[in-house]
Protein backbone atom coordinates (compact mmCIF):
# COMPACT_ATOMS: atom_id res chain seq x y z
CA UNK A 1 0.00 0.00 0.00
CA UNK A 2 2.93 2.11 0.77
CA UNK A 3 4.17 1.72 -2.31
CA UNK A 4 0.88 2.87 -3.90
CA UNK A 5 1.11 6.08 -2.42
CA UNK A 6 4.82 7.34 -3.47
CA UNK A 7 3.36 7.19 -6.95
CA UNK A 8 0.50 9.36 -6.72
CA UNK A 9 1.41 12.86 -7.90
CA UNK A 10 -0.44 15.93 -8.62
CA UNK A 11 -3.41 15.33 -11.38
CA UNK A 12 -3.29 11.97 -12.37
CA UNK A 13 -5.40 9.15 -13.32
CA UNK A 14 -5.74 5.61 -11.89
CA UNK A 15 -4.87 4.48 -15.31
CA UNK A 16 -1.47 6.28 -15.32
CA UNK A 17 -0.22 4.96 -11.86
CA UNK A 18 -1.03 1.59 -12.85
CA UNK A 19 0.76 1.87 -15.84
CA UNK A 20 3.86 3.78 -14.15
CA UNK A 21 3.55 0.68 -11.52
CA UNK A 22 3.94 -1.88 -13.91
CA UNK A 23 6.81 -0.53 -15.91
CA UNK A 24 9.00 0.95 -12.92
CA UNK A 25 7.81 -1.19 -10.00
CA UNK A 26 7.00 -4.56 -11.87
CA UNK A 27 4.05 -4.63 -10.28
CA UNK A 28 0.27 -5.56 -11.55
CA UNK A 29 -2.46 -3.45 -9.82
CA UNK A 30 -5.88 -2.68 -11.82
CA UNK A 31 -7.67 0.89 -12.39
CA UNK A 32 -10.34 -0.20 -10.99
CA UNK A 33 -8.56 -1.55 -7.89
CA UNK A 34 -6.97 2.04 -7.39
CA UNK A 35 -10.01 3.49 -7.84
CA UNK A 36 -11.59 1.95 -5.06
CA UNK A 37 -8.40 2.57 -3.04
CA UNK A 38 -8.94 6.18 -3.83
CA UNK A 39 -12.39 6.11 -2.80
CA UNK A 40 -11.65 4.22 0.46
CA UNK A 41 -9.03 6.61 1.24
CA UNK A 42 -11.52 9.30 1.14
CA UNK A 43 -14.27 8.04 3.19
CA UNK A 44 -12.06 7.50 6.32
CA UNK A 45 -11.01 11.23 5.29
CA UNK A 46 -7.92 11.29 3.05
CA UNK A 47 -7.01 13.30 0.53
CA UNK A 48 -6.16 11.04 -1.99
CA UNK A 49 -9.18 11.83 -4.64
CA UNK A 50 -7.75 15.38 -4.75
CA UNK A 51 -5.20 14.29 -6.66
CA UNK A 52 -7.65 12.75 -9.18
CA UNK A 53 -7.80 14.85 -12.75
CA UNK A 54 -11.52 14.48 -13.20
CA UNK A 55 -12.77 15.66 -10.19
CA UNK A 56 -16.28 15.41 -11.16
CA UNK A 57 -18.73 13.00 -9.03
CA UNK A 58 -18.84 9.75 -11.45
CA UNK A 59 -22.66 8.64 -12.43
CA UNK A 60 -23.36 5.13 -13.04
CA UNK A 61 -25.35 4.98 -16.49
CA UNK A 62 -28.34 2.00 -16.17
CA UNK A 63 -29.64 0.93 -19.49
CA UNK A 64 -29.19 2.26 -22.68
CA UNK A 65 -29.73 6.38 -23.61
CA UNK A 66 -29.37 7.34 -27.04
CA UNK A 67 -31.47 10.74 -27.20
CA UNK A 68 -28.98 11.89 -29.91
CA UNK A 69 -30.12 9.72 -33.17
CA UNK A 70 -27.72 7.88 -35.41
CA UNK A 71 -25.50 9.27 -37.88
CA UNK A 72 -26.73 7.90 -41.28
CA UNK A 73 -24.92 4.95 -43.12
CA UNK A 74 -22.20 5.02 -39.99
CA UNK A 75 -20.19 1.74 -40.02
CA UNK A 76 -19.97 0.10 -36.22
CA UNK A 77 -17.31 -0.35 -34.83
CA UNK A 78 -17.56 -4.09 -34.54
CA UNK A 79 -16.60 -4.54 -38.14
CA UNK A 80 -13.30 -2.68 -37.43
CA UNK A 81 -10.23 -4.57 -38.79
CA UNK A 82 -8.78 -6.93 -35.76
CA UNK A 83 -5.39 -5.39 -36.49
CA UNK A 84 -6.85 -1.73 -35.19
CA UNK A 85 -7.52 -3.58 -32.11
CA UNK A 86 -3.62 -5.17 -31.67
CA UNK A 87 -2.06 -2.06 -32.54
CA UNK A 88 0.10 -3.65 -35.28
CA UNK A 89 0.41 -0.79 -38.03
CA UNK A 90 0.33 2.96 -38.26
CA UNK A 91 -2.55 4.28 -39.82
CA UNK A 92 -5.29 3.84 -37.20
CA UNK A 93 -6.59 6.89 -36.21
CA UNK A 94 -9.40 7.92 -33.30
CA UNK A 95 -11.22 11.59 -33.72
CA UNK A 96 -13.30 13.65 -31.31
CA UNK A 97 -13.91 17.25 -30.49
CA UNK A 98 -13.36 18.42 -27.17
CA UNK A 99 -14.38 22.12 -25.59
CA UNK A 100 -11.78 24.60 -24.20
CA UNK A 101 -11.99 26.76 -21.26
CA UNK A 102 -15.50 28.95 -21.54
CA UNK A 103 -16.33 26.78 -24.15
CA UNK A 104 -14.56 28.77 -26.88
CA UNK A 105 -12.82 27.75 -29.17
CA UNK A 106 -13.85 24.16 -30.30
CA UNK A 107 -10.85 21.44 -31.13
CA UNK A 108 -10.36 18.34 -33.01
CA UNK A 109 -8.23 15.85 -32.13
CA UNK A 110 -7.06 13.52 -34.20
CA UNK A 111 -4.68 10.02 -32.32
CA UNK A 112 -2.77 7.69 -33.96
CA UNK A 113 -3.58 4.63 -32.22
CA UNK A 114 -0.45 2.87 -32.13
CA UNK A 115 1.75 5.90 -32.04
CA UNK A 116 -0.12 8.03 -29.96
CA UNK A 117 0.90 11.11 -32.11
CA UNK A 118 -1.94 13.67 -31.98
CA UNK A 119 -3.02 16.09 -34.56
CA UNK A 120 -5.16 19.04 -32.89
CA UNK A 121 -7.11 21.74 -34.98
CA UNK A 122 -9.49 25.22 -34.12
CA UNK A 123 -12.91 24.68 -35.79
CA UNK A 124 -15.27 27.99 -35.70
CA UNK A 125 -18.21 26.33 -34.47
CA UNK A 126 -19.50 22.62 -33.73
CA UNK A 127 -20.84 22.17 -36.97
CA UNK A 128 -20.10 18.64 -39.09
CA UNK A 129 -19.15 20.99 -42.05
CA UNK A 130 -16.54 22.45 -39.95
CA UNK A 131 -15.26 18.72 -38.60
CA UNK A 132 -14.98 17.73 -41.82
CA UNK A 133 -13.45 20.40 -43.81
CA UNK A 134 -10.40 20.65 -40.62
CA UNK A 135 -10.23 16.75 -40.61
CA UNK A 136 -9.39 16.42 -43.95
CA UNK A 137 -7.11 19.49 -43.61
CA UNK A 138 -5.17 17.65 -40.77
CA UNK A 139 -4.85 14.19 -42.33
CA UNK A 140 -4.67 15.19 -45.89
CA UNK A 141 -0.56 15.28 -45.61
CA UNK A 142 -0.70 11.78 -44.68
CA UNK A 143 -3.61 10.48 -46.08
CA UNK A 144 -1.73 7.43 -47.50
CA UNK A 145 -1.03 6.28 -44.27
CA UNK A 146 -4.56 6.81 -42.61
CA UNK A 147 -6.09 3.23 -43.14
CA UNK A 148 -8.86 3.68 -40.57
CA UNK A 149 -10.84 6.46 -38.48
CA UNK A 150 -12.92 5.85 -35.88
CA UNK A 151 -14.95 8.90 -33.93
CA UNK A 152 -18.10 8.72 -31.52
CA UNK A 153 -21.41 8.80 -32.57
CA UNK A 154 -21.64 13.32 -32.17
CA UNK A 155 -23.66 14.76 -34.54
CA UNK A 156 -20.56 16.53 -35.75
CA UNK A 157 -18.89 13.69 -37.33
CA UNK A 158 -22.35 13.50 -39.96
CA UNK A 159 -20.14 14.06 -42.92
CA UNK A 160 -17.66 11.00 -42.13
CA UNK A 161 -18.72 9.77 -45.37
CA UNK A 162 -16.85 12.62 -47.58
CA UNK A 163 -14.42 12.25 -44.90
CA UNK A 164 -13.33 8.71 -45.98
CA UNK A 165 -14.45 9.28 -49.63
CA UNK A 166 -11.89 12.46 -49.61
CA UNK A 167 -9.14 10.45 -47.85
CA UNK A 168 -9.39 7.20 -48.86
CA UNK A 169 -10.25 5.48 -45.26
CA UNK A 170 -12.50 3.26 -43.57
CA UNK A 171 -14.71 5.40 -41.22
CA UNK A 172 -16.18 3.16 -38.19
CA UNK A 173 -17.99 4.76 -35.31
CA UNK A 174 -17.95 3.63 -31.76
CA UNK A 175 -21.38 2.95 -29.69
CA UNK A 176 -22.38 5.83 -28.00
CA UNK A 177 -21.91 6.05 -24.08
CA UNK A 178 -18.46 3.77 -24.88
CA UNK A 179 -15.89 5.93 -24.41
CA UNK A 180 -13.42 3.53 -23.85
CA UNK A 181 -13.65 2.52 -27.08
CA UNK A 182 -11.74 5.24 -28.20
CA UNK A 183 -9.29 5.16 -25.33
CA UNK A 184 -6.47 6.50 -26.57
CA UNK A 185 -8.01 9.55 -28.31
CA UNK A 186 -10.08 9.96 -24.51
CA UNK A 187 -6.97 9.76 -22.68
CA UNK A 188 -4.96 12.51 -25.13
CA UNK A 189 -7.81 14.89 -24.66
CA UNK A 190 -7.69 14.85 -20.65
CA UNK A 191 -4.21 15.50 -21.22
CA UNK A 192 -4.96 18.43 -23.21
CA UNK A 193 -7.73 19.89 -21.00
CA UNK A 194 -5.00 19.31 -18.10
Amino acid sequence: MERFRKVVVPRVEPEQISGKLKKEQKMCISREWSYQYVLEDQRASGDLYRHLRCQKKRCKRYGKYDHRGKLPNCRSIEGRPKVVDRRMRLGSWEADIFLCKNHNPVMISLTERKSRFTLLGKIPQRTAQAVRKQTVRLLWPIADKVHTLTSDHGKEFAGHQQIAQALHLQFFCAHPYATWERGANENTNGLLRQ
